[in-house]
């Protein structure tokens, strides 16, 4: 007794520097927060048996941790009732679920945990901003696909979910999906349908990822796993909660819609939307209908263009217009200030010279300026001259060869 106790206050005098570990029960070295479930919070745990003897620098909870302690939610029910419908589905799922082996459920003071031993892993509400699958739907619906697997083998224990969320799931070290949370959602169902301490309006309000239904507590279907599924689908493809992080309820009152995700089309987008209706009955009914639904081969035409950017564009095109015209009227000023007004001249149609190339004769109108290097004067003059000669020939009956004559001797 006085041995245990000396070993008590030796580990918690080696902790007692460091926030994030603290001795559990007298049975486990609790590690850090590895995150937050609204169906119970879940840590990294050693056993304390074995990091006795050893310094908090040498201890093997440097290395990853071989167990996991999931606590119970504070909204959880401790009454008599409660804790033996809990222990019985311990038992329960402890026939079906090989992967996750159950060591331990105790309490401390007030805080109700379980034990789990797991395979090497990660949860993937831990990593779900860090998966390298954001917009990837196929990807995405390759795990979604994985995920229903583990759901089918929970069926066959006699359970459905409903109520699935990112912290829910957990892959393993060989890309397997895995269930972690089925014997608190299976044990708080029995509850309610019991009427064990039922007592709130909406008794899972903190699960934000299932369906109005699963919140007020009422039998659960496929489709309300369909509703989940489409959820955490939306949070991988976007990087945020459809809804805010609010649940579905809220949703439903406030008139909620979740944002289109640009990196899908039309017909996808309105896939994924009816996956996530908050109407029963306008709901794809099948995880399979939602899973197989999706066109994978698909690709968007490009970023959609909000009614703003509409806007917008017509501005900037309207100023680019504006702009234009002001560019022409004040060159056309400038021009006519420049040249001089020339007298008004009259057209004559002119033939041009045929093209040797052409198949075809083309005719252009030639402007009278084309001749004004002619002094009108010569012109004039030349054609009174020939008048006055013709007139001289035919009045004095002159020779035309003696007219030739008389203007060589001039010359």
């Amino acid at each position: 007794m006085n041995s245990n106790k000396k070993k008590n206050k030796k580990i918690t005098q080696d902790f007692s520097n460091t926030q994030e570990m603290r001795v559990l029960n007298n049975n486990y070295i609790l590690g850090p927060s590895l995150l937050k479930n609204s169906t119970g919070d879940i840590y990294a745990a050693w056993d304390i048996a074995k990091d006795t003897n050893t310094s908090p620098d040498e201890a093997s909870y440097h290395l990853p941790s071989p167990f996991f302690i999931k606590f119970l939610p504070e909204n959880y029910s401790r009454s008599i009732d409660s804790m033996q419908i809990f222990k019985e589905e311990i038992q329960q799922q402890a026939k079906c679920c090989e992967w996750c082996k159950v060591v331990a459920f105790d309490h401390d003071g007030e805080d109700d945990y379980i034990v789990l031993k797991l395979p090497r892993g990660e949860f993937l509400g831990k990593s779900i901003n860090t998966l390298n699958i954001y917009g990837d739907l196929p990807k995405v619906l390759d795990l979604i696909s994985s995920i229903q697997t583990a759901l089918n083998t929970l069926k066959k224990c006699g359970i459905q979910h409903g109520r699935l969320e990112p912290a829910s799931i957990f892959i393993t070290e060989n890309k397997e999906v895995e269930i972690v949370d089925s014997i608190y959602v299976s044990a708080k169902q029995r509850q309610l349908k019991q009427g064990v301490d039922y007592t709130s309006t909406v008794p899972n309000r903190e699960a934000i990822y299932a369906s109005p239904d699963v919140c007020f507590g009422r039998k659960i279907s496929e489709q309300d796993d369909v509703f989940s599924l489409a959820c955490i689908s939306y949070h991988l493809l976007s990087g945020q909660h459809p809804f805010a992080d609010a649940n579905s309820v809220s949703a439903l009152l406030n008139k909620m819609h979740p944002k289109p995700i640009e990196t899908l089309t039309e017909e996808q987008w309105q896939h994924l939307e009816r996956g996530m209706s908050l109407n029963k009955e306008t709901r794809l009914q099948t995880i399979n209908a939602f899973i197989n639904g999706f066109d994978r081969d698909a690709k968007p035409v490009g970023k959609k263009i909000t009614p703003t950017e509409i806007t917008i564009a017509k501005q900037h095109a309207e100023n680019l217009i504006k702009k234009q015209a002001n560019t022409i009227a004040t060159n056309k000023t400038a021009i006519s200030n420049e040249v001089k007004p020339s007298p008004k001249k009259t057209k004559k149609p002119l033939v041009e010279p045929i093209q040797i190339s052409s198949t075809f004769i083309e005719t252009q109108e030639l402007d009278f300026s084309t001749w004004t290097w002619v002094s009108l004067s010569v012109l004039l003059g030349m054609v009174i001259g020939v008048i006055a000669m013709s007139v001289s020939i035919s009045l004095f009956n002159i020779d035309f060869f003696a007219l030739m004559d008389i203007f060589k001797g001039f010359f």
